[in-house]
């Protein structure tokens, strides 16, 4: 429902659609190539967090759901990767990351990015942080390709998580610092 009403919201495209776009089934989609764009800038730009992530149910949840979307309009990848190599400032490493990526899994694209810009997670226990990082770098993992003939068997290292899913207690705030006390 979330992922729906921010579709919704962000993209001005027909309820019935977006339904369509989030069912598991293969039915005929109707999404015209203008509106595939617009649906995959705006998958680029959503920030998800789960303040109480537990074992990662929520983010993985959502996770499933845009990479279900991407496959349906996206299923090549073609706009997504173009989205995501965007980011990449430095031109040496986006060459390499380009080409590493371009002929690729494209489910591994997919999560890649939304793992990397979209998803965050908090939760009190530690333990709960470490086995929703766990979750996510096995979702990465089953859809990297493996070649035992290149270094380190063709895969590229894991995305740090460590910044993305925080050991912390979401619902008290933060300290005011004394800068804070003085502005006011």
């Amino acid at each position: 429902e979330s992922i729906k009403q921010y579709l919704l919201t962000n993209t001005e495209i027909d309820e019935e659609k977006i339904i369509e776009l989030l069912d598991y089934s293969d039915e005929k989609r109707t999404i015209t190539e203008n509106e595939k764009k617009i649906i995959v800038t705006a998958l680029d730009k959503i920030k998800i967090i789960d303040p109480a992530c537990g074992s990662g149910a929520f983010p993985m949840g959502i996770l499933q759901k845009m990479t279900l979307i991407l496959q349906k309009i996206d299923p090549e990848s073609v706009d997504w990767l173009i989205k995501q190599l965007d980011r990449i400032q430095d031109k040496n490493v986006r060459k390499e990351v380009e080409e590493k990526l371009v002929n690729e899994n494209w489910n591994y694209i997919h999560k890649l990015g939304i793992i990397q810009n979209s998803i965050y997670g908090v939760d009190i226990q530690p333990i709960a942080v470490e086995i929703s990082k766990l979750r996510f770098f096995l979702s990465l993992i089953v859809d990297e390709k493996v070649d035992d003939d290149k270094p380190n068997r063709g895969l590229i290292p894991l995305p740090n998580l460590e910044f993305k899913f925080v050991c912390a207690n979401s619902l008290i705030g933060l300290p005011e610092s004394e800068s804070d006390a003085d502005q006011v």
